[in-house]
Order: structure tokens, then sequence, then C-alpha cells
């Protein structure tokens, strides 16, 4: 990274030489550089053993092809797919996980087109975070978590991806799509030891399956206001014997800004926004609820003049679309982890706690106020009500607020808002759940382009204890109007799906009604531009 002197003389030389060190891993173990070097991906992929649970999930996959011969294990059908039709690429796996790096990326099942990640806007080469679902609940005496390492596919071949499109010229047209390209697997938390469910080393034991089936469906369009945006869809099922009280759904994002094509990771922050300050028609205000990933200045490796064709400039992030009627709350937590990734020493990890009261007391969560150790402590933190401040607040001591102060780690406590990787996660719930039954909910991953508006605002107006100056300089107008479209296509406004006359809510001015929110009811419906009619060639003989 260049050092400059220019604009504000010390504080900029600091800033430079601070980005630097970070951008370099000279602040990062020696153990952990050769890890991140091991198969050209980012850190947080790696297990504290070094190994990649996923490279052992890619070698189990090469014989899961194939159907077991008698006498054999049966293997668990492992597969990758990808969303390329719009302006957000997306990998996507039949196990709960999206966005994910691969070593070689992934084939287009329709085009060849090899994909890695998630990438936005297109073909930047530039990945912002990979996406997990987990589910934590109360069954029986046991207050279990199942995790995106412990669903499992079916067996070959009922483990693969179902494709459909709206499209009748595609070999896979179906009049029960809803996009351009659907795709759709099913997982179950059923397996319980290894290989393919790791020991659970905080709880020391095998996991506890909760009984879950998830039937996961992917949505993705193409065309003006539709291709910033895929919304996936969930169905989860109780196929155990236990009631399922108190069911909390977690959607986790792992940030990290990586570059694809010079194999190096970037700094990111991360962040939620409930609103914008833009409103719709008729002084209608627009919610936004995206839980975003965006880097912390806007370059990937330097501080140039200008922006070039692959700053990563946007912001990408996770819109719950739908929860299930009985859901009570959304909740937004975060933590830094140290520097050896997700996946090492927890003691230096960090992120906002609320301080304890008599009737809320403070409980410790693991070695550290970071992440949560055992399935009981994840749950906790799923289920207890809270909402984090952002990422580039972490050095800002909100004490008068009811948080607990920053870091007492001090060089965490400066590291943390410059960027660091760190894991978000959206929790939603109580629900309950008896056997044999279902609910569903829905969520986006959308991306918002120019958030990082002038190449020299980062330099010009961050300071680590008064970050306003620096947030209030990013643009999510872009993120918040494909959030909207995003919801518009969830839930048509003004549309009666289920036929009992409420078309959503509406507003009346200057004499026209504009309808804002839909019904509740979902429809996965989009206005998408008219489809090339199929056509047929008859020859005459």
């Amino acid at each position: 990274m260049s050092i400059c002197w220019r604009r504000r003389g010390w504080k900029t030389f600091a800033l430079d030489l601070l980005s630097s060190l970070i951008f370099a891993g000279l602040l990062v173990p020696p153990t952990v550089r050769c890890r991140e070097r091991q198969n050209n991906l980012p850190p947080q992929h790696y297990s504290d053993t070094g190994t990649s649970y996923r490279d052992l999930v890619r070698q189990s996959a090469l014989s899961s092809q194939r159907i077991a011969s008698p006498g054999e294990r049966p293997v668990p059908q492992y597969l990758y797919s990808v969303h390329n039709q719009g302006n957000l690429q997306m990998t996507i796996t039949n196990w709960g996980q999206f966005g994910v790096i691969t070593e070689r990326g992934v084939p287009d099942p329709v085009t060849g087109e090899v994909v890695n990640g998630l990438v936005y806007p297109r073909n930047i080469g530039v990945s912002y975070f990979n996406g997990d679902i987990a589910v934590g609940a109360i069954a029986g005496t046991d207050t279990l978590v199942t995790t995106w390492e412990e669903f499992s596919p079916d067996v070959a071949p009922f483990g693969e991806f179902q494709m459909a499109s709206i499209d009748a010229n595609r070999s896979f047209f179906s009049r029960d799509a809803h996009s351009i390209f659907d795709l759709t697997c099913t997982y179950f938390d059923t397996l319980k030891d290894t290989p393919f469910v790791p020991i659970n080393r905080f709880d020391n034991r095998f996991h506890k399956p909760l009984g879950l089936r998830v039937i996961q469906r992917s949505m993705a369009w193409s065309g003006p206001n539709l291709d910033d945006f895929i919304i996936i869809n969930y169905e989860l099922g109780n196929t155990g014997l236990h009631f399922l009280h108190d069911v909390y759904v977690r959607f986790d994002e792992e940030s990290f800004i990586y570059d694809l094509i010079l194999d190096s990771l970037g700094s990111q922050l991360v962040g939620f926004l409930p609103d914008w300050h833009i409103t719709l028609e008729c002084g209608v205000p627009d919610t936004v609820n995206v839980a975003y990933v965006t880097s912390y200045t806007g370059f990937l490796h330097d501080f140039l003049d200008d922006w070039d064709t692959r700053s990563p400039r946007a912001a990408v992030g996770i819109q719950v679309l739908g929860m299930p009627a009985d859901s009570l709350r959304l909740n937004y937590n975060w933590y830094a982890p140290s520097f050896g990734g997700f996946g090492t020493d927890t003691a230096a990890t960090w992120g906002p706690r609320r301080r304890g009261t008599v009737e809320d007391p403070f409980r410790q969560i693991g070695e550290s106020w970071g992440r949560p150790e055992g399935d009981a402590n994840e749950y906790y933190v799923m289920a207890h009500p809270e909402f984090d401040y952002d990422q580039m607040y972490a050095a800002v001591d909100f004490s008068s607020r009811g948080w607990l102060p920053p870091s007492v780690i001090g060089w965490l406590t400066s590291l943390i808002p410059f960027g660091i990787d760190a894991k978000a996660s959206l929790s939603f719930g109580p629900i309950d759940l008896p056997p044999r039954a279902s609910t569903e909910f829905t969520i986006a991953v959308v991306g918002g382009d120019s958030v990082h508006v002038h190449p020299n605002d980062f330099l010009d107006r961050w300071d680590i204890e008064y970050p306003d100056a620096y947030y209030h300089s990013l643009d999510f107008s872009r993120l918040a109007e494909n959030a909207r479209w995003a919801k518009w296509v969830y839930d048509n406004p003004g549309f009666d799906t289920d036929g009992d006359g409420y078309r959503g809510k509406f507003r009346i001015c200057n004499g026209d009604t504009f309808w804002y929110e839909g019904d509740g009811v979902p429809d996965f419906r989009a206005d998408v531009p008219p489809l090339a009619p199929k056509v047929h060639v008859l020859t005459r003989e």
C-alpha cells in the first residue's frame, strides 16, 4: 500500500501505515498466514487444525455422485451450484451455505461460466461474504443449535438440486417456477458423527440433532430493478419426535472483502441499515432492514486518487423478507475474531454487549465477549433481545446507553473499526414447531453499488472516536432501492394473493392511490421483460 503524506500529514500517514500492516498480513500470526496461502482461501475457512472442513466435504462429494454399493456406508451428496442470472453472482450449497469461495469456482449449470463467492457488481472479481443458516431450539431438557456444518443433503441421487424456470425456452421450464432460475434442494440435521459432521468441540460431544428438514428454494431474475438481489425461501420442518419449543433461526455473514483475481484479502465493515432518509411517494418512509458488509475505504489495496473498475464501492447484505407469524423480534449481533480468523483463539474476540441489569443479568458466553461457545450460549445470543451498533463505532464508548465499554484489549479496540473480519448474525423467533409440523421464512441477498462516493472520504473524514462524519459520507440509496424491490417481488403491493379482500397498505395523495406494502402472503412474482416465444420449426416434405 502506498504511503502518502498528503491532506492531513501525520494522521494520514498513521492511518496508511496501519492499513498497510493489515493488508500485508503483518499483524496476523505466521501460522495463520501460512493457512491463508494454503488452497488460496481466506483464513476463516480453516478449522483449528489447519484443515478446511469444506475440503473434506468436497473430497466426500467426489464419491457421492454414485449410489453406494451393498455394504458401503451411504455418502451425502454434497453439491454446489450458482446463481449467475443478474448483477449479483453467488455460489450456493445443498447444506445451508451461500457465497462460498471454493478453490476453482463453481460452473454455472446452464452456461458453464465459473462463479466464485458472492460477487457484486457482476464480474468485478471481488467477493463480499459467505452466509449460512443455523437453527436453535429447546427439545425436551436440551438446548440445541444446528449450524451449517451439521446439515447434510440426502444420498445420491436424492441430494441433487432441482432446477426450474419461468422461461418456456429452457429445458427445465416449469409452471411452478417463480423466477428465471429456481434452485431447490433439501437437507437434514440428522447425521451425528464424523466425517460428515464435526465434533462439537465446545460441548465435547457429537452433534445432537433437532430432527430438522430444510427445503431451500433460491430464486434469481434478470432485467432492470430485478437483478440486484436473490431471494431464498426456506421451509423448516420438524421430522423428529420432540416438540421444538422457542425455535430461533439465525443467518450469519462471515465478512471478508476478497480479491478473487489477485488472491488477497481486503478490509471490511459490518452494520445494519434499518431505514434510509429517502421516502417513497406520498411521504411513506422507506424501511430497509439489511445487515450489510461493505469495504471500509472503497479500495481493495491502495488509496488511489480515483476509483478503478474493480473498486469495492458497494454494500451487500441479508434482508429478512418474511418471518413466521409467531416470531416476535429480530436481533442483530456481530463480533470480531482474533487475527487468526473465525476458527482460532477465542480469547481475543470481541463484540458489543449490553450491560447486565437486575431483570436481565449479564451472561458470560465463552472465554471472551465475542464468540458464543457451545450450543447453550449460541442459543442465548440468538434469543436474547439485542441490536448491536455498527462495527464502525467499535471504539466509541456507549456506556451511557447501557452498553459495556469498548474492548479492554487496546490493540483490538483500535483495529476493529479499521475493517478486520467480523461475523454478523440476524436472528428471529420464537417459533413453536410440533412433530411433523413446518414453517416458512424468506430472506434476500441484496446488493447496492456506489455506497462509497468520493475516493478521499476515508482520509478526509475518518476519526476512530467520532466516526459520524465518515458514516454520513456513505450513500446507501441504491441498497435501499434494491431492498425495496426485493420486498415488492416477495409480496406484491396492492395484490390480494389469498382472495380474502385485503390488498395491503396504501396511501392516497393528490387523488392517486399508492400501494406500498403487500397483503402479507408471499407472491414471489416479478414483472419481468417479455420472454422470447418458444418456436418450433416445421419442415414440409
